[in-house]
């Protein structure tokens, strides 16, 4: 008989040079369906969202800047209330002056949340591009 040695694979690569620091499918909001939210106290306009956090314009805010936000995630067959409210914090600026954030202190209930309200926004840019392609 022949006995495969099992290796052992413990290693965890953490890729920290990244220039994109959250790596994950992005909802962009389109100008008709802008969710608006404050922070810090002032207006501003979601321009993308993903599992891990938002992007914005900048206001006159900082890096590591975070506020305590209502996101209004209202969406037609959503199961739960769509109005989250957690803290984002700043992690970036970009050359275009949009402010990178994600989140923190999210509970498991509003990263399901926030996965249900993203997969029905993909579901529906599928449809819509598959009718595009069809006519």
């Amino acid at each position: 008989m022949f006995w495969k040695k099992q290796q052992k694979n413990n290693e965890i690569i953490i890729d920290n040079n990244s220039s994109n620091q959250r790596d994950a499918f992005r909802y962009q909001s389109e100008n008709s369906n802008s969710i608006e939210f404050k922070f810090m106290g002032k207006k501003v306009n979601l321009l993308d969202i993903s599992a891990g956090g938002v992007s914005f314009q900048n206001a006159d805010f900082s890096v590591n800047e975070s506020d305590l936000v209502d996101l209004d995630l209202n969406f037609p067959g959503m199961k739960r209330v769509p109005v989250l409210s957690f803290e984002i914090k700043i992690i970036s600026i970009d050359k275009k002056n949009i402010c990178h954030s994600i989140f923190e202190k999210i509970s498991i209930d509003e990263e399901e949340i926030l996965h249900e309200y993203i997969l029905k926004q993909q579901k529906k840019k599928l449809k819509e591009m598959k009718k595009l392609k069809t006519r």
